[in-house]
């Protein structure tokens, strides 16, 4: 019992560091995409967890996802429209206090893009706002259209990626450490796309 302890220990310690890396690797660039206006595609993914506990009831039932029928948090993805890198994260969100607009206008992307000028594409889960946000329409030319339909491809092999690491695809023993593990996971992603695997070339 003593050895696992030590063993799990040392496993979480491992992700701390990983995770420590997450400035470094991935996030909103420095020059803050310079004097381009589309910088990125934005989409929300959902991870499975453990119901927390709540103070008086037997669950906490804002984490509850009737989409997924169960447990966990929604997470704020953006990807970089011209290189394979990881641009924006924001998370964790409650299941059912936030969808993908909520944690748009909410959570703070949405007043960082106006604050810069800039713009995204998204699904039209986010239609509500047209001035910061592009959805496909049957107005599009047929080459718009077409880069509209990669970028949220991009978005769903990105989801995929993240989710071929089992402590994001399943409630594995790691109660309150979810943010911990999605931190690490885009970490070692990261560092996947800068040795040239090319994960979201679609």
């Amino acid at each position: 019992m003593e050895q696992c302890d030590k063993l799990r220990i040392e496993g979480w310690c491992c992700v701390d560091k990983i995770r420590a890396l997450l400035a470094l690797k991935a996030g909103w660039p420095a020059d803050n995409f310079g004097d381009d206006t589309w910088v990125m595609g934005i989409d929300g993914v959902y991870f499975v967890t453990y119901e927390p506990k709540h103070d008086q009831f037997p669950a906490d039932s804002t984490c509850f996802s009737y989409k997924h029928h169960a447990a966990g948090f929604n997470y704020e993805i953006g990807l970089s429209l011209y290189e394979s890198k990881l641009v924006w994260f924001n998370s964790p969100f409650k299941a059912v206090d936030f969808n993908d607009i909520k944690m748009f206008t909410d959570g703070g992307l949405k007043d960082k893009l106006q604050s810069f000028e800039k713009m995204v594409i998204a699904d039209h889960g986010y239609a509500n706002c047209p001035t910061l946000v592009s959805t496909s329409s049957s107005q599009d030319s047929k080459e718009v259209s077409k880069f509209k339909v990669r970028a949220q491809q991009r978005h769903e092999k990105c989801n995929g990626k993240l989710k071929e690491f089992e402590c994001l695809d399943s409630m594995v023993c790691h109660k309150g450490k979810l943010q911990a593990c999605f931190e690490a996971v885009n970490v070692i992603v990261a560092c996947k796309m800068e040795m040239g695997e090319p994960l979201f070339d679609i």
